[in-house]
């Protein structure tokens, strides 16, 4: 990512931090199924279930939030550009001492050297990754397969387009078609349009083939949506049944 994209990125997402999270619902249509889908993922992993767990490109802590639910014990490591969405993190997570909040371009090699902990159970993310250029993309996850170690997880509930542009197309579509007939004002949705300009959205056969040549032994597409997708990398190959 370079200077003038990470620029942009941040002062979109930094003006939007108050109203992001009320936006979410509206924005995301199959909101309840999308962020469900990694919930119910994510309950297949060994007991006791992850210690450790990281959320690349978190926001608000949206998705680490919900995650507390379920596992409150969980050190939870949030990296996020913008300092204005982690300020929003801080103030809603329930357990401050088990909170480590980032300020940090998970695009840049080496920005793993920033975090507490070189290793997680878990690493999730919602909604970020698709800022990235395809080859960034596939850089993030050789990175991230190292950094669950032998038996750790990552997934990330993200944007896939079709192999077929035409359908992209359509996707997008009805994607705008859903969220026109909302309630949000004329404000947000041009703001929400004006950040999905940014969006370097690929294809999910890219994102799946990425993630198995990044070195994960298991890769599952358990949601897709038009243009939302849930990914799971495991590394070890079995079954999580």
């Amino acid at each position: 990512m370079n200077a003038q994209q990470l620029n942009l990125l941040q002062r979109a997402f930094d003006s939007n931090a108050r109203h992001y999270d009320e936006e979410r619902r509206k924005l995301i249509p199959c909101f309840d199924d999308f962020y469900g889908t990694v919930l119910r993922s994510v309950a297949l992993m060994p007991a006791p279930g992850p210690s450790k767990i990281l959320d690349l490109g978190s926001g608000t802590g949206l998705l680490a939030r919900m995650l507390v639910e379920v596992y409150p014990d969980a050190d939870y490591t949030l990296c996020d550009l913008s300092e204005e969405m982690l300020v929003r993190a801080r103030e809603r997570f329930p357990v401050k001492s088990r909170l480590s909040a980032v300020a940090c371009d998970y695009s840049q090699e080496g920005f793993e050297t920033k975090l507490p902990h070189e290793q997680y159970d878990l690493i999730v993310s919602g909604l970020s990754i698709h800022h990235l250029e395809d080859q960034d993309k596939a850089s993030l996850f050789k990175t991230l397969r190292r950094m669950v170690g032998a038996a750790g997880w990552f997934v990330n509930a993200d944007q896939g387009y079709a192999s077929n542009p035409a359908w992209s197309d359509h996707y997008e579509r009805w994607w705008r078609d859903d969220v026109e007939s909302t309630d949000l004002s004329r404000q947000s949705l041009d703001a929400s349009y004006k950040r999905r300009s940014l969006d370097l959205t690929a294809s999910v056969s890219f994102q799946l083939d990425a993630l198995r040549s990044a070195g994960f032994a298991t890769v599952e597409l358990p949601y897709r949506n038009g243009i939302f997708a849930v990914f799971v990398a495991t590394t070890e190959r079995r079954s999580e049944a």
